[in-house]
């Protein structure tokens, strides 16, 4: 299979954007799963409390989403290879920040930094594999996404590793050298075309209104659990949001070049695969941090074993997704998709019903089926969508694909950790505790600062137990709704070669 990939003339240049694009996609990976694995640790050290633990994953989440439609569009106008170079050197800048912080505001606002960075190179990575290998592309963008995915894999058990014997600040810098040698990949084999800097039109009030709609939403969702559902703060953020969305469906059906193509609403197959990359990434990150989080509190385990717990969940991904690419060759995304998102919505409703008996081996199978769900539906719902489109907007599809994704998985955070906390509330008030109460006598065990009597550590554990199996409810019914839109959706042909 490789070989063929890698066959011809081209064989240098495919070769390195193929490791440029993998190791930036590795890196956006890593960061998923290597800085959930600190956070209990983090939120120690620089004194956290529950929301800006949240916003430690949030600030990055929020600023990726925001932007990565933005990253594609400037790929297609300005070239793939100049926006992932820059993207990549604002990403190394902000990890290193990241890891010298000292206060709350000094990491939140490197986080955005990061997601400000991968938001510009995630994008173009995917489309300079996408444009380098007109035939195989399944194989490729499979091969690439299994070989991401080892980052993924080991990232909590890195993150464990890291935070246990080097301190957590090297979640941060382990970043930097990959992120260089990403670019370094690039600078030597890639050679996109490129327009000169006078030349470039970039759809600013679109970017900004995009950022808007987004950043407003995902915002309103996280706070309004803290704040009131109606009280001013989240109200007038969803006023602010809608008003950016409806403006921003105005202004791009009359710019020249927009960000994002009104056209492209009609075509069925695009917007399907779309949906289908929301539903999943909703499925799969939120689930992903209570889970490391419920190994942690909960189960009081160290950062380490809670890596290693999470494992199964993320090893088949290595395996599976280049195979997946494969089946989508032959036989288009529509089977994939379908079998995979089924394995989640059993996986994840499973979880949750086994959930409360605090026993790993109970969650294991399910935590493998989810991981084989995810891993074989990923790659194929990525070729649905950028087999939809023509190669002059491979950046546009890819920003779009891997918009909806971010978006998915910043409200997956949001909406269960609402869904989460008044699950909580409701189970700790039962027994005369609040959730800043409940959070201190688990963080306090977790580390043995203190000694926790057994009777409040037992309700503590009990009502955190209570608000998790929610959120995994929750967020199995959106897995169905997402298994509905496939089956409509998304068409069982073979997904043709993109036009260059």
């Amino acid at each position: 299979m490789k070989s063929e990939m890698f066959s011809g003339s081209t064989v240098h240049k495919r070769a390195w954007t193929f490791a440029a694009a993998t190791g930036a996609t590795a890196l956006v990976f890593l960061d998923e799963t290597i800085v959930t694995t600190a956070l209990s640790t983090i939120q120690s050290a620089l004194a956290l409390d529950s929301v800006g633990m949240q916003w430690a994953v949030n600030a990055y989440v929020v600023a990726f989403a925001s932007l990565l439609l933005f990253g594609g569009r400037l790929g297609d106008i300005a070239g793939h290879r100049r926006v992932f170079v820059i993207g990549l050197v604002v990403y190394a800048v902000a990890s290193l920040m990241a890891g010298f912080a000292t206060n709350e505001v000094w990491l939140l606002t490197a986080r955005a930094g990061q997601g400000i960075g991968a938001a510009l190179a995630s994008p173009a990575a995917l489309a300079m594999i996408a444009d380098a290998f007109t035939e195989h592309r399944g194989r490729a963008v499979g091969l690439m996404m299994g070989i991401a995915a080892a980052f993924l894999v080991g990232g909590p058990a890195v993150g464990g590793v890291i935070t246990e014997f080097f301190g957590w600040r090297w979640v941060f810098w382990i970043s930097v050298p990959l992120a260089g040698a990403s670019v370094w990949a690039a600078m030597v084999g890639t050679n996109t075309p490129r327009r000169r800097l006078d030349e470039i039109r970039i759809d600013v009030l679109g970017t900004i209104l995009f950022a808007g709609f987004i950043g407003s939403i995902v915002v309103a969702v996280m706070q309004g659990s803290n704040w009131g559902w109606f009280a001013p703060g989240t109200l007038t953020l969803v006023v602010v949001g809608v008003a950016s969305g409806c403006c921003l469906v105005l202004v791009e059906t009359r710019q020249a070049n927009p960000m994002f193509d009104p056209v492209l609403r009609s075509n069925r197959g695009f917007v399907a695969a779309i949906a289908v990359g929301f539903g999943m990434r909703f499925a799969v990150l939120g689930p992903l941090v209570f889970l490391i989080l419920y190994f942690t509190l909960a189960l009081q385990w160290s950062p380490l074993l809670a890596g290693v717990a999470a494992i199964p969940a993320l090893v088949p991904s290595l395996v599976i997704s280049p195979l997946s690419g494969s089946w989508s060759d032959r036989s288009g995304p529509r089977k994939p998709i379908i079998v995979g998102v089924s394995l989640m919505v059993v996986s994840l409703a499973g979880m949750a019903f086994v959930l409360s008996a605090g026993q790993y081996w109970q969650l294991l199978p399910g935590l493998i089926a989810f991981g084989s769900g995810a891993a074989l539906a990923v790659t194929p719902t990525t070729m649905a969508a950028l087999s939809s489109l023509g190669g002059s907007q491979l950046g546009m599809a890819s920003g779009a694909l891997k918009t909806a994704r971010q978006v998915g998985g910043a409200l997956s955070v949001a909406v269960v950790t609402a869904v989460f906390t008044s699950t909580q509330r409701s189970s700790l008030a039962t027994h005369g505790l609040t959730s800043s109460e409940a959070d201190a006598i688990l963080s306090r065990a977790a580390h043995a600062t203190t000694a926790v009597p057994a009777a409040l550590l037992r309700d503590a554990t009990r009502a955190f137990v209570d608000g998790a199996v929610a959120a995994l409810l929750v967020v199995t019914g959106v897995a169905i709704v997402t298994l509905i839109v496939a089956v409509i959706g998304i068409r069982n042909e073979s997904a043709p070669q993109l036009n260059r």
